[in-house]
């Protein structure tokens, strides 16, 4: 990391940005955005207009700014925070209590015996629903919310293309069949549907707009932005990063686990997928004794 952060400091000292723009570096926590200040401020004295982010947060962000519709940026109503509240509440109307594509998720957070009890602390955010349900329902309705929620933001990322079927009211088809996810699909598709009816937001769209506004809208985008330490990123971040960088300077700070190249690796599960092409005209498995190919799996 002190090898980064010399990099980091060189390429600041070579190309100073002006004096009123502020450095933009996004991290992976909080953790390492309390390193990096103390360890900047150590080796220069001090640290200043410097503007520290997480990725998913600062990318989403910067794409609502970028996209042609108005957003509120500190009010997003699809950050986990937000979908966590707007589906527990959802879980208790009427539309979703009566559809039976719902009953599986009904039946995990409603109790059979169905106890009356006014829970006031956690009804009291809940006016859509005519039902008063006990203390224990609310709290699995809760936890189930949060978990929906988490999932959604992971779509959101890592399965735009699924968001973008559901929200044309399309299944989406895998490449070999699985009833399991066919019937998980149906509720969740309805879900997010729901949750798209007071405010479109298509992750597909809205990226795809941003990309078409770069060139109009470069005077939004900052002068640099430096990624340090991230571990992991999304295909769609990185695609749009790239194309970013055509308008403004892009770093990347990342740590290599090994010296020499490594891309070419193979995890066990990968090098057994390749063994019939490896072993191909072998007749004999001692015929194999000695073969290159297999010498780093045989170990």
């Amino acid at each position: 990391m002190e090898s980064l952060l010399a990099l980091l400091n060189k390429i600041q000292q070579v190309s100073p940005l002006p004096v009123f723009c502020k450095e933009t570096i996004i991290v992976q926590n909080a953790g390492m955005q309390h390193w990096l200040n103390m360890s900047i401020a150590n080796d220069r004295g001090i640290s200043l207009n410097i503007d520290y982010a997480l990725p998913a947060q600062y990318l989403w962000k910067l794409v609502r700014t970028l996209a042609d519709k108005e957003f509120d940026n500190e009010q997003n109503p699809f950050s986990r925070e937000a979908l966590c509240w707007r589906i527990y509440q959802l879980l208790a109307t009427e539309q979703v209590l009566n559809d039976n594509r719902f009953s599986q998720v009904n039946d995990y957070w409603r109790s059979s015996n169905n106890v009356e009890f006014n829970d006031i602390e956690l009804n009291s955010v809940d006016p859509v629903a005519k039902h008063n349900f006990s203390q224990q329902e609310n709290l699995k309705r809760y936890q189930l919310a949060c978990q929906l929620a988490d999932l959604f933001e992971q779509y959101l990322v890592f399965r735009p293309d699924w968001i973008d079927q559901w929200h044309q009211a399309k299944p989406v088809e895998l490449t070999k069949e699985n009833s399991q996810f066919d019937q998980l699909q149906q509720w969740q598709s309805a879900l997010w549907q729901l949750l798209t009816q007071e405010q479109d937001y298509n992750p597909v769209n809205l990226l795809n707009s941003a990309l078409d506004n770069l060139a109009n809208k470069q005077n939004l985008l900052p002068k640099r932005m430096s990624f340090f330490g991230i571990n992991a990123m999304a295909p769609m971040w990185l695609s749009f990063i790239n194309d970013l960088s055509d308008y403004c300077d892009v770093h990347f700070f990342h740590l290599n686990p090994c010296f020499s190249y490594w891309g070419d690796l193979l995890t066990e599960k990968q090098a057994i997928q390749h063994l019939s092409q490896w072993t191909e005209g072998f007749d004999d498995i001692s015929q194999l004794v000695g073969n290159p190919l297999l010498a780093n799996f045989g170990q």
